[in-house]
């Protein structure tokens, strides 16, 4: 029995996702062929894709693609390094087996899904970051341990900006956009959208000079300006991080952006105070 007629009883799926992989392909620009990737790791569970009865046109018909756009992405997988092949078969990179990242599949996904899935992950990543300096911020502020943890009904909203996860992301403003609405209508995300707060009266070109140089966005309506805080984003996969213990605190404190961001805790603690 061939993978491909064992992979039929399979509905449900989890795929490995290496995080080097995937920032790689972000800088790189090669989501698509990541994409294809895994959606060929779902469907050939053993990683070998065996060239006995046209595998091309198998593939074919499984993703939508034509056998030569197949062919194609058969080729760069090759250039990328994820793809070899020796006289009977064609072989798929294996995963690291202590990746942390999962997707659950099922028998019905697109290789576009799936790179709707892996750009949702590289948020994810940067949600947790968030997650974790919280922790931290908590942690200097109150001396007690703190964790966002994962609680029925109990969230944690990080703010996540259109601007921003196109920069993450490596792609336009709006398709930045789109991808959070497809999120949201996809129950994968709840959007809270901000309310705009009156700043002061100026003059209408004055919001250029603020604009990309501040955490928040401004608008101009005639002769008022606007800000606009980032839109906050809760997931509905909550992301958490690991507790700070006195172990991980003391390995954090030889990170230079931590050192950084606690000094700068520190400093405001001090200003509130003097």
């Amino acid at each position: 029995m061939t993978n491909l007629e064992q992979n039929k009883e399979i509905t449900n799926k989890n795929i490995r996702i290496d995080v080097c992989l995937l920032r790689e392909a972000l800088e790189n620009m090669h989501v698509n062929e990541l994409a294809f990737f895994y959606f060929l790791k779902f469907h050939f569970v053993n990683g070998r894709i065996y060239k006995k009865n046209n595998p091309i046109n198998k593939v074919a018909t499984l993703s939508g693609y034509s056998e030569r756009t197949v062919f194609r992405r058969f080729q760069a997988l090759k250039n990328l390094n994820l793809l070899s092949e020796d006289k009977g078969a064609y072989i798929l990179r294996s995963t690291p087996r202590n990746s942390k990242i999962r997707l659950n599949l099922n028998i019905d996904i697109t290789p576009k899904e799936i790179k709707n899935l892996l750009y949702l992950e590289s948020v994810k990543t940067a949600a947790r970051g968030q997650v974790k300096y919280q922790n931290i911020k908590s942690w200097v502020e109150t001396g007690e341990k703190y964790q966002v943890k994962r609680k029925p009904g109990v969230t944690f909203a990080v703010s996540l900006s259109n601007r921003y996860a196109a920069k993450l992301l490596n792609i336009t403003v709006q398709t930045a956009f789109v991808l959070f609405q497809k999120w949201e209508e996809a129950g994968l995300i709840v959007l809270e959208k901000p309310t705009p707060k009156f700043v002061m009266r100026c003059d209408p070109e004055a919001v250029k000079f603020l604009e990309n140089n501040y955490k928040y966005r401004y608008l101009s309506r005639k002769t008022d300006m606007w800000e606009m805080a980032p839109q906050k984003i809760i997931f509905s996969d909550p992301v958490i991080t690991a507790p700070i213990t006195k172990k991980r605190w003391l390995r954090y404190r030889k990170d230079s952006k931590i050192r950084q961001f606690v000094n700068n805790l520190n400093r405001e603690q001090w200003l509130k105070t003097a």
